[in-house]
C-alpha cells in the first residue's frame, strides 16, 4: 500500500468511456489503491456560470474544458478537506510494477522538502531527467514545467496556491498548460520523479488517440521516442 496519501481522485465521465474504468479499477487493485473518481463536470453539465468563475473565456474545446474543471474540482476538494497529499490520476495510465515502492520512497524524499510541491509521476511526452543529472537514490528533480496532468503527487499549500490563482485571475489554458503557468508564477516547486512509474495510455498506443488512429504504428513510434528520450539519443 501506499503510505502517506490521505486521497486518490481518477478524472473520469460517467458514460461513454467504460472501458477505461474497467482498466482504472483492475490497475489499481493490483497495488491495493482505494480511490474516488471525480465525475463532476462531464461536458454535458458544464454551465457558463461554472466555467465563467475559473476561464477567462471558453474558446477551449468542450473536451478540454471539461477534463480542466475537473482537475479543479479536486484542487476544491483538496482544499475542504484538507487533504495533506492527494494523488491523481487521468483514467488512461498504466502503472509499473515498482509503482508502491518508488512512490513510497518518493515521499520520504518529499517529506524532506519545504511544502507547496507537485510531483509528475509519469513519461508523458517521453520527457525524462537527463542521465547526467541523476544521483544514487535520489527520486525528486526540480522541473521548470510538468510532464503533464494524468498523474501527480500534491501537497495541500499547492493546491490551494493553485485555487487562488485561478480565482484571481482565471485561465484560457489546458489542464497542463495551464498548471505549468500557476505553479511558475506561485512559486509552487514542480518535481519530475526518475524512475518514472506510469505510462499514459492514449500516448503510448494502449488506447485510442486523436493522434493517430493506427494503435500498432502509434505505439512503435512511441517506443522509438521513449528509448531516445531516455538514453540522450
Amino acid at each position: 500500500m501506499i503510505d502517506r496519501i490521505n486521497k486518490v481522485y481518477v478524472l473520469h465521465v460517467k458514460k461513454g468511456y467504460e472501458e477505461r474504468a474497467i482498466h482504472m479499477e483492475k490497475e489499481l487493485k493490483k497495488f491495493d489503491i482505494a480511490f474516488e473518481y471525480m465525475l463532476d463536470y462531464d461536458i454535458p453539465d458544464l454551465t457558463e456560470n461554472d466555467l465563467n468563475k475559473y476561464y477567462k473565456n471558453n474558446d477551449l474545446d468542450q473536451p478540454n474544458l471539461s477534463v480542466g474543471m475537473k482537475h479543479i474540482e479536486v484542487l476544491n476538494k483538496i482544499v475542504d478537506n484538507q487533504f495533506a497529499l492527494t494523488l491523481v490520476f487521468e483514467d488512461d495510465v498504466y502503472l509499473e510494477d515498482n509503482f508502491i515502492e518508488i512512490v513510497n520512497k518518493t515521499i520520504d524524499e518529499l517529506a524532506l522538502k519545504k511544502s507547496a510541491n507537485v510531483v509528475s509521476l509519469g513519461n508523458a511526452g517521453n520527457l525524462y531527467v537527463d542521465t547526467k543529472d541523476l544521483k544514487e537514490n535520489q527520486y525528486l528533480y526540480q522541473a521548470k514545467r510538468h510532464r503533464a496532468a494524468d498523474s501527480y503527487l500534491i501537497d495541500l499549500e499547492a493546491a490551494k496556491s493553485r485555487l487562488s490563482w485561478l480565482l484571481e485571475n482565471k485561465t484560457d489554458e489546458t489542464a497542463g498548460h495551464m498548471y505549468n503557468t500557476i505553479d511558475n508564477e506561485v512559486g509552487n516547486t514542480i518535481y519530475w520523479l526518475s524512475p518514472t512509474v506510469v505510462e499514459q495510455g492514449s500516448q503510448n498506443g494502449f488506447m485510442k488517440s486523436s493522434v493517430s488512429k493506427n494503435k500498432f504504428f502509434h505505439r512503435y513510434r512511441w517506443l522509438w521516442r521513449d528509448f531516445k528520450k531516455k538514453h540522450n539519443i
